[in-house]
């Protein structure tokens, strides 16, 4: 049985669908001027109704790749083509007439799925929450007209923040919590808009507020920082700096997932006599305990929570992370048992992910190249960042062949 949020995007995916194979005609051109079938489920659906799905670029390779195709049709292969148009091309593409008067046109906008909200307002928001969106305004159409209405809609009842809501600095914290445990991604708008609702909470903490919103890796560097503090202060009976209120209720919630999953590291301290350190004690590490009860804690939530063939490459992405840090505790461990209980954890994983690979791999390639997931995105993916950044230069650096787990002992060597 499919989850909720399963069928809201076969909504959505539908309806684009539905959409581009309403034509007749054996070969399409497709502008996709927001890049709304960047994405693996639409291509493969494509692929799937009987489209080959050939992604223009100029039109001396398309002119190659048709005579190619023509060369296919000649030996009895019976298919219709889409060229796709993405939406950095989209604006200025000019096809030889010869193409264009051979096909139908057919333009993707957002505006045409998303009626009573500002266009602006839509183009802000990644497209991880069209499927949401658009289920919503299925059964709640609006009328929102203006920018500022759209993006307070959009808040409120796509993202579930209110901002208006945050009236202390507990409140103010339990929203980044949520936001960073889940890995949710702000659009701009909510940036600013969380921005000017916490600039007052943070005044008394080292912190870069811009940089921990929208950098998943700079919040969890300052909560380390201030976890601890706030250790610190608890097992000397408190002190007089500021630390940030992990035993809230509305944040203690969260604390003990971001030690259980590996998001914050525990504090190493020295055993105490007498002691209950009570709840904290999640984010605690003394110092004579024993690591392979670590490597079990891991053990434990990676079986649990193996992806499969419906998992996206973000969840094969963070799991390949999370696995390295079971590795990487191996390392400190000498232990035939944890060693044997790996290896099989590992053939469990190699063999889901080879069967995901075969099932997703020609769709890797319609994803955005803003943030690239193939190598041959990595050049497009520099130009993008460089226009952004608005720099001259901009550098790769390549660690050939190096794994995750490798990665996290010089890491460690680093800190």
């Amino acid at each position: 049985m499919k989850s909720e949020q399963g069928m809201k995007q076969d909504a959505w995916i539908n309806a684009i669908i539905g959409r581009l194979c309403a034509f007749p005609a054996q070969m399409v051109i497709l502008f996709d001027y927001d890049g709304l079938t960047a994405n693996t489920a639409i291509f493969e659906r494509l692929v799937g109704t009987g489209y080959d799905v050939y992604d223009y670029t100029d039109n001396l390779s398309l002119f190659f790749y048709l005579e190619s195709y023509k060369q296919k049709e000649s030996n009895g292969v019976d298919s219709k083509l889409m060229i796709r148009i993405s939406a950095d091309l989209a604006d200025n593409a000019q096809l030889p007439y010869s193409v264009m008067v051979n096909a139908e046109r057919i333009e993707l906008r957002l505006e045409g799925f998303f009626a009573g909200l500002n266009a602006k307002a839509i183009k802000e928001l990644p497209s991880q929450y069209y499927s949401s969106l658009f289920e919503l305004l299925g059964s709640h159409p609006q009328d929102h007209a203006s920018y500022n209405e759209s993006i307070d809609f959009i808040t409120r009842r796509v993202l579930g923040i209110d901002i208006a809501g945050i009236r202390s600095e507990e409140q103010f914290w339990a929203v980044l919590f949520k936001v960073h445990y889940t890995d949710t991604e702000l659009p701009g708008f909510l940036v600013d808009k969380l921005h000017d609702a916490g600039d007052r909470f943070v005044t008394d903490y080292e912190v870069d507020l811009e940089h921990v919103l929208v950098s998943r890796e700079c919040f969890f560097a300052f909560l380390q920082k201030e976890w601890s503090r706030f250790v610190d202060g608890r097992i000397n009976h408190g002190t007089n700096i500021k630390v940030l209120p992990f035993d809230h209720p509305d944040l203690k919630v969260y604390t003990d997932n971001f030690f259980a999953e590996g998001m914050l590291q525990r504090v190493r301290i020295d055993a105490i006599r007498d002691k209950d350190l009570g709840w904290i004690s999640c984010g605690i590490e003394l110092k004579t305990l024993d690591p392979v009860d670590q490597i079990k804690s891991l053990m434990s939530l990676l079986q649990s929570h193996l992806p499969g063939l419906e998992s996206s490459f973000r969840d094969w992405k963070k799991y390949s992370r999370d696995y390295a840090k079971l590795l990487f505790k191996l390392f400190s461990v000498n232990d035939p048992h944890e060693a044997d209980s790996i290896l099989k954890l590992r053939a469990e994983i190699n063999d889901r992910f080879q069967i995901w690979i075969q099932q997703h791999y020609d769709s890797l390639s319609s994803l955005p190249s803003t943030k690239p997931v193939m190598v041959h995105q990595a050049a497009k993916s520099m130009a993008y960042l460089r226009a952004e950044m608005q720099t001259q230069k901009i550098a790769l650096i390549v660690m050939d062949g190096m794994s995750f787990d490798q990665w996290l002992c010089i890491k460690a060597e680093l800190d």
